[in-house]
């Protein structure tokens, strides 16, 4: 019996793993198309692979996608905000 409850919360854990992938896979790619092609140009690494946290973003929670650039020594990172859930992008962070 408890072989069973095992197996059930092993697939649980796998279905919702699964879901945030996808989730995530979408949040990352509305992110990437609202990016000018120059900054484009500037990520250096594959956009499937941008970091997504939750932050506050004028008062609501909101994803923030992370993109890493050759000028976050400079600048800091392209830090894009996408509303909650993904639908659209609510704005940037500032760059210094």
């Amino acid at each position: 019996m408890k072989f069973v409850y095992a197996v059930c919360f092993f697939l649980v854990l796998i279905s919702c793993r699964r879901d945030d992938i996808t989730d995530n896979f979408q949040i990352r790619k509305i992110a990437w198309n609202s990016l000018s092609e120059s900054e484009k140009t500037t990520v250096i690494t594959q956009w499937q692979d941008a970091r997504v946290t939750s932050e506050v973003y004028q008062n609501r929670s909101v994803y923030a996608v992370l993109f890493n650039t050759v000028n976050d020594p400079l600048l800091g990172p392209i830090i894009v905000y996408v509303s909650k859930p993904p639908t659209h992008v609510l704005g940037y962070a500032s760059r210094f």
